[in-house]
């Protein structure tokens, strides 16, 4: 019997001698790496009010663990170790921001609305605040729409 993970057959023995139990490598193979990199970085589609929620509850967090990071970083004393940690930090900090930005757009997607609409959230606390209120709670458009079929 053999398990996949990540799309690659595993065999048994393997997942037996790491003492992984078989049944972790099953939810490890339901996960769909192509379908996560689409809904992150692909601008084409839509996404519903859940998939919108859990994808800000992520962004969340990972905003939370890269400011402990920059903060941990501050404490380094030497200049070339702070200045490498630190375009770290920017560089997640902006891989964030964009993962971001297109659930976004794939949110008002979802509502029928141009990915424009998304520049809403620019608008310093209301428009942030009135945005994700928005994308968090209004149902989508049914059935398919000019973005694409019903996110789900």
């Amino acid at each position: 019997m053999r398990s996949h993970a990540f799309g690659r057959r595993v065999p048994t023995a393997f997942a037996q001698a790491i003492a992984l139990p078989t049944t972790h490598l099953a939810v490890v193979a339901d996960w769909d790496v192509d379908a996560v990199l689409s809904l992150l970085f692909g601008t084409k589609g839509r996404v519903s009010r859940t998939q919108y929620r859990r994808a800000r509850l992520g962004v969340v967090g990972s905003y939370g663990i890269i400011a402990m990071l920059a903060q941990a970083a501050v404490v380094t004393a030497d200049p070339w170790c702070l200045l490498t940690e630190m375009v770290a930090v920017l560089v997640a900090l902006g891989l964030v921001a964009w993962c971001d930005v297109v659930v976004t757009i794939k949110r008002w997607h979802d509502l029928d609305k141009p990915a424009v609409w998304a520049l809403l959230g620019l608008v310093p606390v209301a428009g942030w605040i009135g945005q994700s209120l928005v994308c968090a709670f209004k149902n989508g458009t049914a059935g398919a729409n000019r973005f694409g079929p019903s996110a789900g």
